[in-house]
């Protein structure tokens, strides 16, 4: 029992838990503390705490802790995994699993500035299916959606590890060939152009084909020169016969 003089306000009782220490041992005083106007009373049980007392609550504690700290990096691992998923798909075609446009020209400034800092070949790679307006409007958008993602799931198979393949768009697809010179560029559209023209798809008649553009990054392009000229080279593609590949460079073609 304590006795402390104080204010003279009031306050209803509330119950309290203080440790202290003596020579010794911990104690541990629970109890209450009441408002008597110009005192407080102070009405404490006293327990001293034993050397097992002690070692059971610091396990608890630590078995606490080490909850918590598990449950954290659950928690972690969660957020994690979900915006590593957020990217992922921020960055794919929905349709056919590869990278979508935006991923596409993140990319493409980072490979120009890799080729600019190191003097080395850059080539890009523009196709498209031919006729492909035909076989939508004749077997429907879910027969053309096969055909966009049989060709891609093909390309995929066909290019390097460090080549980068992407949907650029419709029926227009992109290939980005880091420390290429236009001459291989040229080697590995012709490779699969004609592997395109293989593809069969079941209950489509008509052969799938596609047309190329083919360029090489000079010094003083930027990424929208650069893609410039790889749609006008796959212009001339188209406007000479359709699949075949043309390379343009210096707005010449060759």
């Amino acid at each position: 029992l304590v006795i402390m003089h104080w204010g003279s306000y009031h306050t209803l009782p509330f119950p309290s838990r203080l440790y202290t220490i003596n020579e010794t041992l911990p104690i541990l005083l629970k109890g209450h503390i009441f408002n008597c106007g110009t005192f407080f009373l102070l009405i404490f049980d006293q327990h001293l705490l034993t050397y097992y007392d002690l070692l059971e609550k610091m396990s608890k504690l630590n078995d606490q802790l080490v909850n918590i700290t598990i449950e954290l990096k659950k928690k972690n691992d969660q957020l994690s995994e979900a915006l590593a998923t957020i990217r992922k798909l921020a960055n794919t075609d929905p349709l056919t699993g590869i990278l979508n446009k935006r991923a596409l020209n993140k990319i493409l400034s980072r490979e120009i500035s890799f080729a600019l800092r190191h003097k080395l070949p850059l080539s890009v790679v523009l196709f498209d299916l031919d006729h492909f307006k035909g076989i939508n409007d004749k077997y429907g958008h879910e027969v053309g959606n096969r055909v966009l993602k049989k060709v891609a799931n093909k390309v995929r198979k066909l290019i390097r590890a460090e080549d980068i393949f992407g949907r650029y768009g419709g029926e227009e697809f992109i290939i980005l060939l880091p420390n290429t010179k236009i001459d291989d560029a040229l080697k590995a559209s012709e490779r699969i152009r004609k592997e395109i023209a293989k593809i069969k798809i079941k209950g489509i008649k008509e052969h799938i084909t596609a047309s190329f553009g083919i360029t090489q990054f000079l010094c003083t392009d930027s990424k929208k020169t650069l893609i410039n000229r790889a749609d006008q080279a796959l212009y001339i593609a188209k406007r000479n016969g359709r699949n075949r590949c043309e390379i343009l460079i210096n707005n010449t073609t060759t």
